[in-house]
């Protein structure tokens, strides 16, 4: 057996053993908002998701009535392919089935059961796949009415149809101008460790009644759920303008600049590689060991972003090969929790195949990990032993459960000077309605 599915399967160990444990605490709320993704089958690799919007904003979004597209894309390691189905239905802002609209009010489809668009095997590769594609909208769906959406791809080659995956994405109605800055100069330090987050939304042509029942904000940083903000109270309005301004709900840890590394050949290797080799057919790639960082050091990342790439073809979907990436993290703080990487292409957040696991030597931890050739950013996170056992990972395809926040401080620290973009997500429902409408969306990039 290779050992890229040797680690597949103690990944799924690890993930059996921590769902025993959920069983007997519950399960957390869910939280479904665009770039959530969560795997349902082990087999399921190095899925993204990219729109036309994403020159403005790195969430999966697309324009309602616009010309964008959203194209979905993973691998299934398998050499055989399957028979792909997919459906997408219609949530609230915090990412609970919109119950009160029928199918065919938000989403227009020409088939009852559409299938993938597109399926390709890879070429050349020592890891067998198959690489499928989906853009939305296309002939058989199209989503009707703003907010966000839950697409969930289900394998019906077999007797029994079973869920490989649900990924979040959200269409936008763009009723109101969304501002967003940041300042290292917060409420509770200046120039120290946080950042703080002023929000301005004006409306173009709709008053807001009762903002506190009508309107719900959610801000988020790099991307990552775990620490959004969701729903704080505005501290001033006057009808059409809403103000969040020296809001201590929205106060982040500056955090550090992300870690990175490339694997673009498996005849060398690349940058923060220390060594590659080849072990029957499958190729492993060490990484230099990483230590904890002390001082703040500047480097330009993309906060977490990944880019599949290979220099040995044009065609990386289904020419850039897998390889077993060894991850070594060096301390000698052993706390009682666990270390994870962290990352936008780390879906699920804290999923068990990306837990590091204690050497035996009591000077780090480490992991072992699949991944497809290219360019990836990650972090350390810690979760402690409470966060630990309220973990959840969906039973299903109905659920995404909320994150609990990892500390990245441990093994990263926090610095005001870390550039992290940040992104307001602004949702409006007026009383009477039935469903929650995401009418507008922005950014900013902070850079002290």
């Amino acid at each position: 057996m290779s050992t890229i599915y040797i680690c597949i399967r103690r990944c799924l160990k690890r993930r059996l053993s921590l769902l025993a444990c959920i069983f007997l605490v519950g399960f957390v709320s869910v939280g479904a908002q665009p770039g959530r993704v969560d795997y349902m089958d082990r087999l399921v690799f190095s899925l993204q998701m990219t729109s036309d919007r994403q020159a403005s904003c790195s969430l999966p979004l697309l324009t309602l009535g616009g010309h964008d597209q959203l194209t979905v894309a993973f691998d299934y390691l398998d050499a055989q392919a399957r028979r792909l189905t997919y459906s997408i239905v219609h949530l609230d802002d915090e990412g609970q089935p919109t119950t009160e609209l029928f199918d065919n009010e938000y989403v227009r489809t020409t088939v009852d059961e559409p299938l993938f668009s597109h399926s390709e095997p890879s070429v050349y590769t020592s890891v067998a796949y198959q690489h499928y594609t989906l853009t939305l909208p296309n002939t058989d769906v199209q989503p009707l009415l703003s907010g966000n959406y839950r697409l969930t791809v289900t394998d019906i080659t077999d007797d029994e149809p079973r869920s490989l995956l649900v990924a979040c994405f959200g269409v936008v109605e763009p009723l109101a101008v969304v501002q967003v800055a940041a300042s290292a100069d917060t409420d509770i330090d200046r120039h120290d460790r946080h950042q703080q987050v002023s929000v301005q939304t004006r409306f173009y042509d709709t008053p807001i009644v009762n903002p506190q029942q009508e309107i719900r904000l959610t801000v988020l940083q790099n991307g990552r759920y775990d620490n959004a903000v969701r729903r704080p109270q505005p501290t001033s309005y006057d009808g059409r303008t809403l103000l969040w301004e020296h809001s201590r709900d929205l106060i982040f840890a500056g955090g550090s600049e992300y870690r990175r590394f490339e694997m673009l050949s498996p005849e060398y290797p690349g940058k923060h590689g220390e060594r590659i080799w080849r072990e029957g057919l499958f190729y492993h790639l060490a990484l230099q060991p990483d230590e904890p960082c002390r001082n703040y050091i500047f480097d330009e990342d993309h906060n977490g972003a990944s880019l599949i790439r290979t220099t040995s073809s044009p065609y990386p979907d289904t020419e850039a090969d897998y390889s077993t990436v060894h991850f070594r993290l060096q301390t000698f703080v052993r706390p009682t929790g666990h270390f994870y990487l962290i990352g936008r292409w780390a879906q699920p957040a804290f999923a068990s195949r990306y837990c590091l696991q204690p050497l035996p030597s009591g000077d780090g931890y480490e992991l072992v990990l699949p991944m497809k050739m290219g360019y990836y950013e990650y972090q350390y996170a810690y979760l402690d032993d409470s966060q630990q056992a309220a973990l959840a990972f969906a039973p299903d395809a109905e659920e995404i459960p909320i994150p609990p926040r990892g500390n990245t401080a441990l093994m990263e620290g926090d610095f005001y000077q870390t550039t992290n973009d940040y992104t307001a997500l602004l949702y409006y429902r007026p009383l009477g309605r039935r469903y929650w409408r995401l009418v507008g969306v922005g950014q900013t990039d902070f850079k002290p």
